[in-house]
């Protein structure tokens, strides 16, 4: 996949296939390493361990399905959190964290 823009990008897939992805509200993903933050662990059994700087206090951890539903919600108010994700079916998740204008994905498989 290749951006040309913060907003248009092009994808190759399987038997090349060309993808063209467009949209004003499209955003790549920025890091500040003052404000990365960590998951673990990763597989996880029934819990899931967020873990920020101060400084992402206040943005929210929105964990999704492969296929884009939005799983779990939840506002980030401490530096290490614990997230239940019992319910959850095997498979693969993608976490994404939100503040302002920061934006970090993560991915983790739940066992």
């Amino acid at each position: 996949m290749k951006f040309i823009t913060n907003s248009t990008g092009f994808a190759i897939g399987y038997g090349g296939d060309i993808y063209r992805i467009s949209d004003e509200s499209a955003t790549i993903e920025t890091k500040d390493p003052a404000l990365d933050i960590a998951i673990y662990p990763n597989p996880i059994a029934n819990e899931l361990t967020i873990q920020v700087p101060e400084a992402a206090l206040g943005g929210t951890f929105t964990i999704y399905n492969l296929i884009g539903a939005e799983m779990r919600t939840i506002q980030v108010t401490g530096t290490s959190m614990l997230v239940n994700c019992s319910e959850f079916t095997q498979g693969h998740y993608v976490g994404v964290f939100r503040r302002d204008d920061i934006l970090i994905t993560k991915l983790f498989v739940k066992l």
